[in-house]
């Protein structure tokens, strides 16, 4: 993906959503701050980088895609990194549904 990200001002999140017993392998402060901010906002906006852009949006594998490189720029080891991006793809299937319900009932994406 290349191109603007639009971010929300005053966006919050959790930096990556590791569950406490898998810290030993990877913790969540130690995936950069870049990485998993796009990627909590490509989830939540379902690909778009620009909600008010007509450009069209990405699929989750492509958003799953861009954690991945972002990670690896901001100079992620690859055993980390690799080891985030499995994890978004095997358990960021139900929070990107969560966010496709609510975005057909709202119109608009979910806010953390």
């Amino acid at each position: 993906m290349q191109g603007d990200i639009t971010i929300p001002a005053g966006y919050r999140f959790d930096l990556a959503s590791v569950p406490r017993w898998a810290w030993r392998l990877v913790a969540p402060f130690e995936l950069s701050l870049v990485a998993p901010l796009v990627h909590d906002v490509l989830y939540e906006q379902l690909g778009r980088a620009d909600m008010d852009s007509d450009a069209p949006a990405l699929t989750r594998k492509q958003v799953d895609q861009v954690f991945l490189h972002l990670m690896e720029r901001e100079g992620i080891p690859a055993f980390r990194r690799r080891l985030a991006y499995r994890a978004v793809r095997m358990g960021g299937g139900m929070p990107w549904k969560k966010n496709q319900r609510y975005y057909r009932k709202h119109g608009k994406p979910s806010r953390k």
